[in-house]
């Protein structure tokens, strides 16, 4: 006999399990087994699902992550603006004051001298001087303008530049949790199948939707599904199967996984599966798989990731 919370085997008649204290319960005897000497369909379903759970809840997870990275590496990037240059009003400054300098010499000579000649271009001097420095000015104007246009485009730029490093930030605090909880989904993964039900060429997304599938439309056993799983035609066919259904397999199994009696529902069946079974080796994968969905079920119902 095995506890069918963490699969220690235990002797007979005993009430509660030396291993971890779980309350071994006596259940009449149930078929756990078919003719053929292959696990009890019902048992196998239920550890589909849990396979299919957990693989849902790696890819979900991956695809979280990688959307994550790439939002990451649009974050925080400052933005590149033209610096305002001045190059003209210093050029027309330093014109208009050379033809005022030659205005004011020809008016001065022209007042020596007389000519009248002179002071009438001493005269177009001037205004082509204050045009000069008029225009320079005018520029000198609007570069300040545009200094002050590019210092308020730089400091609006640093303010998002600094929410969006605070966004990436907890981005990556998140990407540090959902790595956490990949970890412990492919430990859990790699525990159920440790029990050796699924030979391993099979051990992906598809061929367990597809293995789940087959055995809950049909009355067939595992080794039939096996032998009818076809892994190039289930990969091309689950992933419509899977694209479609994955977010309502994983709020299901959430949801199971909060309801007291769903999870008292399925601890039921694989005990009576566990502590029914005579013969040894069966009622040990029986105790694993309890042991391995309890767990796997329990990490469900805590996983935020999952949530979101």
């Amino acid at each position: 006999m095995f506890c069918s919370n963490c699969g220690q085997e235990l002797s007979e008649n005993v009430k509660f399990c030396s291993n971890c204290g779980s309350a071994i319960n006596s259940l009449q005897e149930v078929k756990t087994e078919d003719t053929d000497g292959s696990l009890n369909r019902d048992v196998v379903i239920q550890y589909l699902d849990n396979l299919r759970t957990l693989e849902v809840a790696k890819e979900k997870l991956k695809k979280n992550m990688d959307e994550v990275t790439e939002k990451c590496k649009k974050l925080g990037i400052p933005q590149l603006f033209s610096v305002p240059y001045d190059e003209s009003s210093y050029l027309f400054i330093f014109l208009g004051i050379f033809i005022l300098i030659c205005a004011l010499f020809m008016s001065f000579m022209g007042i020596i001298s007389g000519e009248n000649e002179l002071a009438g271009l001493s005269v177009l001097f001037w205004i082509g001087g204050f045009i000069c420095v008029g225009f320079a000015i005018n520029k000198k104007v609007e570069f300040k303008n545009e200094e002050r246009i590019h210092e308020g485009k730089v400091n609006k730029d640093k303010e998002r530049v600094q929410k969006e490093n605070e966004e990436k930030a907890k981005l990556e605090s998140d990407y540090e949790n959902m790595k956490g909880e990949l970890c412990e989904a492919e430990n859990l993964l790699e525990k159920s199948y440790s029990v050796n039900l699924i030979p391993m060429q099979y051990r992906n997304i598809q061929a367990i939707f597809y293995l789940h599938n087959y055995l809950s439309t049909s009355r067939e056993n595992l080794q039939s599904a096996l032998l009818q799983c076809n892994l190039e035609e289930a990969k091309s066919k689950m992933d419509t199967m899977i694209g479609q259904q994955s977010d309502m397999i994983l709020e299901m199994a959430i949801q199971n996984a909060q309801l007291e009696e769903m999870k008292s529902q399925n601890k039921r069946l694989l005990q009576h599966a566990a502590q029914t079974e005579r013969n040894t080796a069966l009622a040990a994968k029986y105790a694993k798989i309890a042991a391995n969905n309890a767990e796997a079920s329990a990490w469900i119902g805590l996983a935020n990731y999952l949530k979101d």
